[in-house]
């Protein structure tokens, strides 16, 4: 769309309420450790190698989300409105995003809408 294709990742610990939220939901909280292996894995599957790869983060903890980006080669969203955040994980060629969040639900529905799955790879975990 853009001529580059770049991943994006939505980090979301939903106020500490992340792995409760998941259980409830009766999914796997995987992606509420965050863990550097398992955000590589995630992304690998969805189709992601050599892409940029920005982090949108709910700047909770910053730690987890900065191994992440240190292992991946990343960047943080700078992004000082959430417009722009939606915008970059609507046209971004992977979305990773996290199920308890309205907002990455929220973007994938934008994402769903737009792209049907064709042409965008996307997950919510």
């Amino acid at each position: 769309m853009f001529g580059a294709d770049f991943s994006v990742v939505h980090a979301r610990f939903l106020e500490g309420s992340c792995i409760l939220r998941h259980q409830d939901l009766i999914l796997a909280t995987d992606i509420c450790e965050f863990h550097p292996e398992y955000v590589a894995a995630m992304l690998k599957n969805l189709g992601h190698k050599l892409h940029k790869l920005v982090v949108y983060s709910d700047r909770q903890e910053p730690e987890r989300v900065r191994k992440v980006i240190t292992r991946m080669n990343g960047t943080m969203s700078k992004n000082s409105a959430p417009l722009l955040d939606v915008l970059l994980m609507v046209l971004s060629k992977h979305f990773l995003g996290n199920a308890a969040s309205t907002f990455s639900q929220n973007a994938m529905d934008i994402r769903y809408a737009i792209f049907e799955n064709d042409t965008h790879d996307d997950v919510l975990v």
